[in-house]
């Protein structure tokens, strides 16, 4: 029974790769990147809310439980 939930929640385990960043970590890196124009040249009103939309993501509570998740698997 205890593999059957595991497979359920946690899925096929074999094939997934150790991620280099944890998922908070890459939220930090994702806004630092919006911030220094990385990936789009945008400014303005624009820049303001995909900051705002990338910064949400540390407000709710699914990040941390995916980083849970991720220290669970390890």
């Amino acid at each position: 029974m205890k593999k059957i939930l595991r497979k359920l929640l946690l899925g096929n385990l074999t094939n997934l790769r150790e991620p280099k960043l944890n998922p908070i970590q890459r939220r930090i890196q994702n806004i630092k990147a919006i911030w220094n124009n990385d990936h789009q040249d945008d400014n303005g009103i624009e820049k303001i809310v995909r900051l705002l939309l990338s910064t949400s993501q540390l407000i709710f509570p699914g990040i941390y439980i995916k980083y849970l998740a991720s220290k669970k698997r390890n």
